[in-house]
C-alpha cells in the first residue's frame, strides 16, 4: 500500500474529503495545525488549503484500515470525526 503524494497546485476541497494525512501539517510559524491521522471533513481540507504546504501524503479509510486492520472507530468532537484509530484486542496469556 502506498499513501497519495498529492500537490498543492492540484489539491481541491472535494479531492480531500474524506482522506487521511499521513503526517502533521504546520502552519507558517511551525504549530501543528492539522496532526497525523485526522480524517479531513470539509472544514479541515479547506483550513488544509489556507496552509502553507508544497506536498501532502493521504489515505483513504479503507487504506487505512488495509495498513492497521479493523476495526477502524473514528475519534469524533463536537460530532465531527478527527481521527482515526485502529484498535487490536489484546490477547490474555494461556
Amino acid at each position: 500500500m502506498k499513501a497519495v503524494a498529492q500537490r498543492r497546485e492540484g489539491a481541491t476541497t472535494d479531492l480531500l474529503v474524506g482522506r487521511v494525512l499521513c503526517h502533521d501539517v504546520r502552519d507558517a510559524v511551525g504549530k501543528v495545525a492539522l496532526g497525523k491521522g485526522a480524517r479531513l471533513d470539509a472544514e479541515a481540507a479547506r483550513a488544509l488549503l489556507a496552509l502553507p504546504w508544497e506536498e501532502i501524503h493521504l489515505l483513504r479509510r479503507s487504506e487505512f484500515a488495509g495498513l492497521f486492520g479493523e476495526p477502524v472507530h473514528a475519534e469524533r468532537v463536537g460530532g465531527l470525526t478527527k481521527s482515526w484509530v485502529a484498535v487490536r484486542p489484546v490477547s490474555s496469556p494461556p
